[in-house]
């Protein structure tokens, strides 16, 4: 077929059925295999984007393209900037001052965050956190049910203190008792003992019940070794030590030391 001098077609229209569509003002898909493809870093805005619609157009990719936009920025505070975040919620900060009613993390009873406090400074001392908590419970009870997995949840108090603490320090506690036991439980693998009972400064007798009893969790299947720890009453070196209950209140120290076989 011959080919009209006075039409020029451009690159990706081929073959005859192409040219004849052309001439008939019909749609025809340009062929793009045929176009060299560029890398993005060789893209400018004084180029220009090609566009047909029955006619060959072309725009200025600088006039389709925001080159003053930018990098969203967390601190920007100019709401015309395009860095400018919006629907950001309030500063993340304390409204007020908050104490510490519990040991968590890092975080120790106590601790007093003021009033503008970041919580990412919270989160990381939270977080920074990687002594174990003892999990030490204390507990009054009218009757001994050592050996029974529900007499270690009948010990009330948890004793949230890390080793090392519990070593240099030891545990005070206060507390009221009519004709009832104190109990002390530390977990076996804690690797420490009490080595001293203070009761308002004066030194107890007492007895410690090594590995007296063990507890499975139902629900991770792991088993506790717990060390039960409790006053004596005085008795003759030859006798058998008797458990003995106390009315009255009382402040307790604990003293610990590592266990000899750790």
């Amino acid at each position: 077929m011959p080919v009209r001098k006075d039409i020029n077609f451009n690159s990706g229209f081929t073959g005859c059925n192409d040219r004849m569509a052309i001439l008939k003002n019909e749609t025809v898909p340009r062929k793009l295999d045929t176009f060299t493809e560029i890398n993005p870093t060789d893209i400018s805005t004084d180029m220009f984007v090609y566009v047909d619609d029955g006619e060959s157009k072309k725009i200025r990719l600088g006039n389709i393209i925001n080159t003053t936009a930018s990098q969203p920025d967390w601190d920007e505070t100019d709401e015309s900037s395009y860095s400018y975040i919006r629907n950001k919620p309030d500063n993340l900060v304390l409204d007020r001052d908050v104490t510490s009613l519990f040991n968590v993390g890092g975080i120790r009873i106590g601790d007093t965050f003021e009033k503008g406090t970041p919580l990412h400074d919270i989160i990381i001392k939270l977080l920074s956190f990687t002594e174990k908590i003892t999990n030490i419970k204390f507990g009054i009870v009218d009757t001994l049910n050592i050996g029974q997995a529900s007499f270690i949840d009948e010990l009330k108090t948890d004793v949230q203190e890390n080793k090392a603490d519990l070593l240099s320090n030891g545990w005070t506690h206060t507390f009221t008792v009519d004709n009832e036991y104190y109990v002390l439980a530390v977990p076996a693998e804690l690797g420490i003992e009490v080595k001293e009972v203070l009761q308002d400064g004066l030194s107890l007798n007492f007895i410690a019940i090594k590995n007296a009893m063990s507890v499975t969790d139902i629900v991770s299947y792991e088993t506790d070794n717990w060390d039960i720890y409790l006053p004596t009453k005085k008795t003759y070196p030859d006798e058998d030590p008797e458990y003995a209950k106390s009315t009255g209140t009382y402040t307790i120290t604990y003293k610990f030391a590592e266990k000899e076989n750790n």
